[in-house]
């Protein structure tokens, strides 16, 4: 069973990332975490396979969170998610280690063609 943690300040973005993923598959467990500094204060011993991640967050920043995710649990894929993504955004991002970047309607796109490949 694959770990997702889902970290944004945005209540209604949680919701409708769970009910999509969850319409997906019940083969998730799904974590969420208002901020960065939730995520380390709670995430414990039990490393996420898959990383939603805010850039945009209150205390600690996605950018800064993304560097110590990497450096902590190496082997997490990291999704960027944003409102304002944008070419700068994601050469940033990757280039400190994200796998993916998407805007946010975007990324509902994105899990919207997971249902396809059942």
């Amino acid at each position: 069973m694959k770990t997702i943690a889902i970290i944004d300040d945005h209540s209604d973005f949680r919701t409708i990332v769970k009910q999509m993923l969850y319409s997906y598959s019940n083969e998730w467990r799904l974590r969420e975490f208002v901020s960065a500094n939730e995520f380390f204060q709670l995430v414990g011993s039990r490393v996420p396979d898959i990383i939603i991640l805010d850039v945009f967050l209150p205390g600690m920043d996605g950018m800064r969170a993304l560097q110590k995710i990497k450096q902590s649990y190496p082997d997490s894929v990291v999704i960027m998610v944003s409102l304002h993504m944008n070419e700068d955004l994601v050469q940033e991002a990757q280039a400190m280690g994200a796998d993916l970047c998407f805007q946010k309607d975007t990324f509902f796109d994105a899990l919207k063609e997971l249902e396809k490949l059942e």
